[in-house]
């Protein structure tokens, strides 16, 4: 079978806890004086390639070997701008750009807070903002390719504070008081109006036990 993708997430100095925060905004960030040590603008790290989230990444997402996660930090507070390369070479049948969009269409259907762009939205945007959903429970997925070399680019961006074990939290104290599912988690969409190319179009969490790409494979 294809080795798994590399998993390239930068995040805000939050990935890091609290130590992360007070490195980017505490005293010593704050000294002009003591250079020595001001954190760096951005770094990458889990270079020991032993990092905690790993074992759950393999698990939920179906790979059968384990999958290279090399995270990287930003001098900002929150949020995320995750990116996995693929290539058609690693796929047992033809794909393109947009069998994959599709593949992530079908599968969030009917989940309101994750936002699937779709080929002119994805063409619309020649950056990604990794704080752009910060406040939100929303995870805004994209299929960038060259269908001409068999190279594609899936993303995602979302808040690491909000949409992660306290918008769980949330989502379970709706289902434990009967609530609607999304009665008390505001989309980014009820905080600041979404640009043109990141409208809901289609949605939510998969199951854990199946993998989004695994038709194609």
């Amino acid at each position: 079978p294809a080795p798994p993708p590399p998993l390239h997430p930068p995040w805000g100095s939050s990935g890091r806890g609290r130590e992360g925060v007070l490195a980017h905004e505490g005293p010593a960030a704050a000294d002009s004086a003591d250079q020595a040590n001001k954190p760096l603008p951005f770094q990458i790290s889990g270079l020991s390639l032993q990092h905690k989230h790993v074992p759950e990444i393999q698990r939920h997402a179906g790979l059968q070997a384990r999958p290279f996660f090399v995270p990287s930090y930003g001098s900002f507070r929150q949020g995320i701008a995750l990116s996995i390369p693929l290539h058609r070479a690693m796929f047992s049948q033809d794909v393109s750009s947009e069998t994959l969009r599709a593949l992530l269409v079908q599968r969030y259907r009917d989940q309101p807070h994750v936002q699937v762009l779709d080929a002119t939205q994805t063409a619309d945007v020649d950056k990604l903002d990794p704080q752009a959903l910060n406040g939100s429970n929303d995870l805004q997925l994209a299929v960038f390719g060259n269908d001409d070399h068999g190279q594609f680019l899936l993303t995602a961006v979302f808040d690491n504070l909000g949409k992660g074990a306290s918008g769980a939290a949330v989502q379970n104290l709706d289902l434990m008081l009967g609530h609607a599912a999304n009665a008390a988690r505001p989309t980014h969409a009820d905080e600041v109006a979404l640009p043109t190319h990141a409208t809901n179009l289609a949605v939510g969490p998969s199951p854990l036990n199946t993998h989004p790409l695994e038709k194609a494979a």
